[in-house]
């Protein structure tokens, strides 16, 4: 027995020892790996292009002695990326001659893009000023607002705009130098005030970039619009999308107003210069005083994302493939907010064709003009057509002084209808029995262009609604029924004001509870959609069995 404990105990002290050798071996082979890895991220961030100029090997050189006291590289490229030399800009401020950079009085300044590993877009721009030192500013791409945007001419400092200009530039000539034009989707409406003066400025709209010859000199063009372009015979067959047999592509329609701009230069007399590059992703870089923006403000400063799709400006250039925009990292089309044909959305989805109706100019202005106009003695409304192609084609219709009636009945098929019950007592602040009798009428005569995108609209001082036929079906049984003849008039009338007890005397949410209660009861083919209070947005609501008004999503 202890010869084979002896044994045993034997095999054991062998077995730990090669643990202990391969668990050694282990850590030292991951710890080459490590060192490599630094290695090989410190040498990419020092790396120059041949020939570089002098002032960039000096900048390079300084970096390096102080990478060796304070390493700095790792960090610095984990959180904003590295710098691509060979795109540097260099101005000489105050002396042009090259050979005197370190001469006082003479500022040498260079930008310098930094661009995330492994990816095709630039973060953060590096500012460094020589002159008897070498001094650095980091201006995060992320952060561009909390440069402000002053736009007096003789400031001191990049503002916002100045900071996302340069980093187009550099974009267009590191990427897209082959693109003779690329578009970018401003999501930031404080950027570029040159919109033109008659029309009101969108929260977020797209402009095209040109990259002239000279440095940073952009030539930039509003666009106004998009429609479908290279259309074969027969155009786009209805309820197709684009791309599709019969159909051409989204193409930007160009406005008139053109501007140059070149890349604000700093002069370098502006604070927040360091002997250090910031290593922190909670470094500012904007000059002294500057702070994180507030990620509330509206729109918030977010950060590129593995595209740079999340930036306030996205870029686009023609795919040389299909003709069509995208983005080229993510492959999609921009986000269109000015949708020409049914096919941008989907026709079978109520929701869909409302949220595209929104996102139009003329649409979420009937509303709100019609909000305004409640405290006139009449009530007001609109028919209008071809609502998503931005057509300004509508009939403003007034109802007679003192009365709470509306004659809206159109004289050709319409694509849509709003009206307003102004703020008299004896109004509704939900849609009336006499509302409900004109859409029937309307559906019956012909008079509604397509029931899949229809919209019948009311506004009062503090609610608005939207009705939309989605069956038909339901909707001609309903009202044959009830609005078809004297008898069934009556019955619904007597039903909806007295029944459910629908008056100008009660709270509009009462009133609104009671008339889905009517829709939850009669079945009318219909979908109902509430506005927010600032009319920029509409949902599909109905009534849960506690009796509330809950939103009810379209599948």
């Amino acid at each position: 027995m202890r010869t084979k404990k002896r044994h045993q105990n034997s095999i054991q002290v062998l077995f730990f020892l090669l643990l202990s050798v391969l668990v050694l071996t282990y850590s030292c082979k991951k710890m080459d790996y490590i060192d490599v890895a630094k290695v090989n991220i410190t040498e990419r961030f020092f790396e120059l292009p041949k020939n570089a100029d002098p002032i960039l090997k000096r900048i390079v050189e300084d970096l390096k002695q102080k990478n060796s006291l304070h390493p700095f590289v790792e960090q610095f490229v984990k959180n904003e990326g590295l710098p691509v030399w060979k795109y540097a800009k260099i101005t000489i401020k105050r002396n042009h001659t090259y050979n005197v950079i370190n001469t006082e009085g003479t500022d040498t300044l260079v930008s310098v893009p930094i661009v995330p590993d492994g990816d095709a877009y630039v973060k953060d721009v590096l500012k460094v000023k020589i002159n008897t030192e070498v001094l650095y500013k980091l201006f995060m791409g992320e952060q561009y607002a909390s440069n402000g945007f002053d736009k007096d001419p003789n400031r001191t400092a990049p503002n916002a705009e100045d900071i996302v200009k340069q980093i187009m530039a550099f974009e267009k000539e590191m990427y897209y130098s082959s693109d003779s034009t690329v578009i970018y989707h401003i999501k930031d409406n404080r950027l570029f005030d040159n919109w033109p003066a008659d029309t009101t400025k969108p929260q977020d709209f797209y402009i095209s970039l040109k990259f002239t010859p000279d440095i940073c000199s952009l030539s930039i063009i509003y666009i106004s619009g998009w429609t479908i372009g290279g259309y074969v015979e027969g155009g786009c067959p209805p309820g197709s999308n684009t791309g599709d047999p019969g159909c051409g592509n989204w193409v930007p329609i160009y406005s008139t107003i053109i501007f140059y701009s070149s890349c604000y230069e700093d002069d370098g007399s502006g604070g927040g210069w360091s002997t250090t590059i910031p290593d922190s992703p909670e470094s500012p870089g904007g000059g002294e005083g500057t702070t994180t923006p507030d990620s509330t403000t509206n729109p918030p400063n977010t950060l590129p994302g593995e595209c740079g799709e999340d930036r306030n400006w996205v870029v686009y250039v023609i795919d040389t493939n299909t003709g069509e925009w995208k983005n080229p990292c993510t492959q999609e089309e921009p986000p269109i907010e000015w949708p020409d044909e049914p096919g941008e959305y989907n026709l079978n989805n109520p929701c869909d064709v409302i949220d595209s109706l929104m996102t139009t100019n003329n649409y979420p202005l009937y509303y709100s003009t019609l909000r305004d106009s409640v405290s006139a003695n009449y009530e007001k409304g609109y028919l209008f057509w071809n609502p998503f192609s931005n057509s300004t084609n509508y009939i403003e219709v007034n109802g007679e002084a003192d009365s709470l009636s509306i004659n809206m009945y159109p004289a050709t098929a319409i694509d849509g209808a709003v009206h307003n019950h102004n703020n008299d007592p004896r109004r509704l602040s939900i849609f009336s029995f006499d509302d409900f009798y004109s859409l029937y009428d309307w559906f019956i005569s012909g008079k509604i262009k397509d029931t899949k995108t229809f919209t019948f609209g009311m506004v009062s001082d503090s609610t608005a609604y939207t009705m939309m036929i989605t069956d038909s079906t339901g909707f001609v049984n309903f009202g044959n029924k009830y609005l078809n003849d004297e008898k069934g008039v009556q019955l619904f009338k007597s039903v909806f004001y007295i029944a459910f007890g629908i008056t100008p005397n009660n709270l509009a949410s009462e009133n609104e509870k009671r008339f889905l209660k009517a829709l939850q009861i009669f079945n009318p083919g219909i979908s109902f959609f509430k506005a927010n209070n600032t009319l920029t947005n509409f949902e599909r609501v109905k009534l849960n069995p506690d009796g509330d008004t809950v939103p009810y999503p379209c599948n």
